[in-house]
């Protein structure tokens, strides 16, 4: 799959520096093969055609089959060694990067974990004997170039061509110094290209310094290895097509392309690239633009959140935060919205009732802030209502007892955890119109939706933000006439907003706590008798 040829590469876009790098190696290597194929058309139209009769045949089958010597010369052996020493140079690139290919696709299609770990327990010992032998072949291609220069040099220097006394001499001399020439420059633009590697590679240690640079080492050491299949793909496309064709690579849609794979690995390194572009300035824009334009890769990420494996930890994160960046206003949040299943896939991270070595407060947080997000949405609130069970999930969150409300150690997971449930019962229940309307009463007619804010107006001193997002929802809810019959008649929750109303020493400002519980119990009396006749027996007529 190539996103890439979907959308215009934009100016500096991640990878530039390996894509650079590719195109004007490949350029080398084109002008190598171009200057190999006019050698090999010379000495086979104009030497072998033009001077039959007095050579002995000389037949290749094949580039990348074995010359066949039928007869030699003094002069026409040094021509089949010439060819021999590039037929085995070609055969020796296209093996390397076949092994290449191999090397990236020698895992194979995961269809389980169990399958992907045994693959990962492999696939050192697989990358090692492809490593061992792409030096092997590596090495010989670098001596069969300096075996190529110096018989071409020695032939060029010295003009021995063997016994040739007929009229045609000075003609065959003048081809075969062509040919020698030709077989010398390609051999020396081989050796160029192998240095200007060298040079980028293992001197200024470029692969490194974009690992380094986009932060992908943070996902771990085999990330090294994604930058230089990046590479990898950007040259093959230099050398197979256009060098602009690499050009247009670049590492989202590499990263892209990981992600929807079969193999653990690249998954995890796919969501990983991702992630990391999604949360860096200078890329965060175009990488989430084009991950939500792509429907397989919005799939995908919406998949992975229902991955509760230990081993798909990393992964299913990643997702997670790549979807809480694209469910912001400035990239269309229907877009998350309108993938199906996304809600219950979010729901999925609220869930407590994991593996007991699996730490799923980092996940409930995640999936509440992409909840908050989608929340601007009308359509996506109403989503969130109509999704099965998901509403009581969202308010159990809510439910912070006394002791984590008044102990002298807070638990700035648990706080927060309250805080992002209490902030998205605030923005459903504000919700406009008959959306609004049928939100606002599931929300009252959960059991736990009432009583938990009580509790976090009784025990909830130290955290005031909590309990002003308590009240907000409670203002929210007693619009409705049921709302405030139901708020009236819980427990307690009358007397506890009266209890900060009436407390000294409390801001009283127009945006403090004081001034909010009081506009709370305005609400609720509001054309109701009943929560009127409750203040009465709570006798703060005289305090009022």
């Amino acid at each position: 799959m190539d996103h890439s040829t979907n959308s215009v590469r934009p100016s500096g876009a991640p990878g530039a520096k390996l894509t650079s790098f590719a195109s004007r190696l490949a350029m080398l290597e084109k002008a190598a093969a171009v200057l190999g194929a006019l050698g090999f058309i010379w000495a086979s139209g104009v030497i072998l055609g033009g001077f039959a009769s007095s050579l002995f045949g000389i037949r290749i089958f094949s580039r990348r089959q074995i010359i066949r010597w039928q007869h030699h010369t003094p002069w026409s052996l040094t021509g089949a060694v010439r060819r021999c020493s590039r037929a085995i140079k070609a055969t020796a690139r296209a093996l390397a990067r076949a092994l290449a290919k191999v090397s990236r696709c020698s895992r194979g299609t995961a269809d389980t974990a169990e399958n992907t770990d045994e693959r990962s327990h492999d696939e050192p010992l697989k990358r090692k004997k492809t490593t061992v032998l792409s030096l092997v072949l590596y090495c010989f291609q670098l001596a069969s170039s300096t075996t190529c220069i110096i018989l071409s040099s020695m032939k060029l220097i010295k003009h021995i061509f063997g016994d040739v006394g007929d009229a045609n001499d000075r003609n065959r001399r003048l081809a075969l110094n062509i040919f020698y020439s030709l077989a010398l420059a390609e051999a020396l633009l081989f050796l160029l290209e192998n240095a200007y590697w060298e040079w980028m590679i293992m001197h200024r240690k470029l692969l490194e310094e974009v690992n380094r640079e986009y932060e992908l080492e943070d996902l771990g050491p085999s990330s090294i290895i994604y930058v230089r299949k990046f590479f990898d793909e950007a040259f093959s496309a230099c050398v197979n097509g256009s060098i602009f064709y690499g050009r247009q690579k670049d590492m989202v849609s590499f990263a892209m392309d990981l992600l929807v794979s079969n193999v653990l690995e690249d998954q995890l390194h796919g969501a990983g690239i991702l992630q990391k572009f999604a949360a860096n300035d200078d890329f965060s824009y175009e990488t989430l633009q084009k991950v939500g334009i792509t429907t397989s890769v919005m799939a995908r990420l919406v998949e992975m959140l229902n991955w509760k494996a230990v081993e798909q930890k990393e992964i299913r994160q990643s997702a997670a935060e790549i979807l809480v960046k694209l469910a912001g206003p400035e990239h269309k949040p229907l877009q998350v919205a309108g993938i199906p299943g996304v809600m219950e896939s979010i729901s999925s991270l609220l869930d407590d009732s994991w593996d007991s070595g699996y730490d799923h407060r980092n996940f409930t947080i995640l999936g509440l802030r992409i909840l908050k997000k989608l929340c601007r949405d009308l359509g996506s609130c109403g989503k969130i209502g109509n999704t099965r069970g998901l509403l009581p999930k969202i308010i159990k969150l809510t439910s912070a007892d006394e002791r984590l409300l008044k102990g002298e150690r807070t638990e700035e997971d648990q706080i927060l955890t309250v805080k992002r449930s209490l902030q998205v019962v605030e923005m459903l229940s504000r919700t406009r119109g008959t959306t609004g309307k049928q939100l606002r009463k599931e929300i009252s007619e959960v059991v736990h939706t009432i009583s938990n804010i009580r509790d976090m107006l009784q025990h909830g001193e130290k955290h005031p933000r909590l309990q002003h997002l308590g009240i907000d929802i409670l203002i929210k809810l007693a619009v409705e006439e049921d709302g405030r019959e139901l708020v009236g008649c819980t427990g307690n929750v009358i007397k506890e907003l009266f209890n900060i109303y009436l407390k000294q020493g409390v801001p009283a400002g127009p945006e403090g706590l004081i001034s909010f519980a009081g506009v709370g119990l305005a609400v609720l009396t509001l054309e109701s008798t009943s929560n009127c006749q409750r203040i009465l027996k709570l006798k703060v007529m005289e305090s009022l």
